[in-house]
């Protein structure tokens, strides 16, 4: 990793404004990781599936 800088990441509680949580993955510039928060959707939709017995 010469001359690159790594990249740190976080968890952050997102919540919106009817007051619903969601986890999401941040860097230390609070930019998104796609692909981190897409798996964690991806999650969630097996969740529901899941309660909902789909």
């Amino acid at each position: 990793m010469s001359g690159v800088l790594p990249r740190y990441y976080r968890p952050e509680r997102a919540v919106a404004a009817d007051e619903s949580v969601l986890w999401v993955v941040v860097d230390e510039d609070l930019d998104l990781h796609v692909e981190a928060c897409a798996y964690l959707a991806g999650l969630r939709a097996a969740a529901v599936m899941i309660v909902f017995d789909l």
